[in-house]
């Protein structure tokens, strides 16, 4: 897959979910929001370099930082630098997570959700529903995009859950959270596994 197929195959996904999340909204009887809080991933260049695929529930908190002005597939891939710049100050979550990868110098991290749409977002949208259905399209889409990455799963439904526990590969390495209230192992420790499982990979 190019870069260029990627990106034909993301935005056909973003139209969907952005017109199957108005009419939930819709639905339940809610005002129109604008949707250009939709945030399918983050990695930092070309997402098919990446060798590691980090998987939450939904983003934490909806940054107002469109993705669309951070995604350039023409040239760099995503760019990180200029997201983050326009984030401002991050959650604890995503602080771990950059701990995790910086303690795995040698991968290229990919990180996404189940939903694409942060919480305090879809707080009041028929949220089960919607997030199956434009969590199983995007997470599949990307783990065919990246057949051969390591998939890291961390919330609580991807170890309880079926529904949640079979979008993800069965050898994905699961955690409760990676917040600090659920949390169980350390960004040190996560890494060895993260490492460990790239070990075997390349055997």
């Amino acid at each position: 897959m190019t870069l260029s197929e990627f990106d034909k195959e993301l935005q056909r996904l973003m139209n969907e979910a952005k017109d199957e999340y108005a009419a939930a909204r819709k639905k339940a009887g809610l005002k129109e929001i604008d949707l250009v809080c939709i945030r399918p991933f983050t990695c930092d260049g070309n997402p098919l370099d990446c060798n590691v695929i980090i998987t939450g529930l939904n983003p934490g908190t909806d940054t107002k930082v469109r993705f669309s002005d951070c995604w350039m597939p023409d040239s760099v891939g995503f760019d990180l630098k200029n997201f983050r710049a326009a984030m401002g100050k991050v959650t604890p979550t995503t602080k771990k997570i950059d701990d995790i990868i910086l303690c795995v110098p040698n991968a290229k991290f990919l990180v996404t959700n189940l939903s694409p749409w942060p919480g305090e977002t879809e707080k009041k949208t028929d949220r089960t529903t919607k997030r199956l259905k434009t969590g199983q399209a995007f997470l599949s889409f990307l783990l065919r995009a990246i057949p051969h990455g390591v998939v890291v799963a961390h919330h609580r439904y991807y170890l309880t859950k079926r529904k949640v526990s079979n979008l993800v590969p069965p050898d994905a390495l699961r955690y409760n959270h990676f917040s600090p209230q659920g949390g169980e192992k350390s960004a040190e420790e996560i890494a060895q596994d993260i490492n460990e499982a790239l070990r075997r990979r390349a055997v």
